[in-house]
């Protein structure tokens, strides 16, 4: 099998478990926006969010399945310059999440501290 085939079958596997992926992924968001907006408004923005994540993985999907076909430049880069969002978007949900587990366990340390100060522990 040469580099070309191996790229149309790799290109044909993202566009499926892409679409897949990214159509549960919008379904999911979308019932989480709904259920946040129970709490808060600020709570569907995590839904909200995991729409745009979907929306970029489908996007990439369907370049990807374009690209299978001929091997497109343009679909090419579409199936690459949306993941690439995708990809960012989920590192910087992570750096987020890592910021705030790092913030609770600091207040979770001087709570700690604090009420062993008043003679609780």
């Amino acid at each position: 099998m040469d580099s070309n085939e191996k790229l149309k079958v790799a290109f044909a596997s993202i566009g499926s478990w892409g679409k897949f992926t990214s159509i549960v992924t919008i379904i999911m968001g979308a019932v989480s926006a709904v259920f946040g907006l129970f709490a808060f408004v600020v709570g569907a923005i995590p839904g909200i969010i995991e729409i745009f994540l979907g929306v970029f993985l489908l996007r990439s999907a369907n370049g990807a399945a374009r690209a299978k076909e001929a091997l497109d430049p343009d679909a090419c880069n579409d199936a690459i310059s949306y993941y690439a969002k995708y990809v960012k978007l989920q590192a910087i949900l992570l750096i987020i999440a890592i910021v705030l587990i790092v913030i609770s366990a600091i207040f979770a340390i001087v709570g700690v501290w604090s009420f062993s100060q008043l003679g609780g522990i």
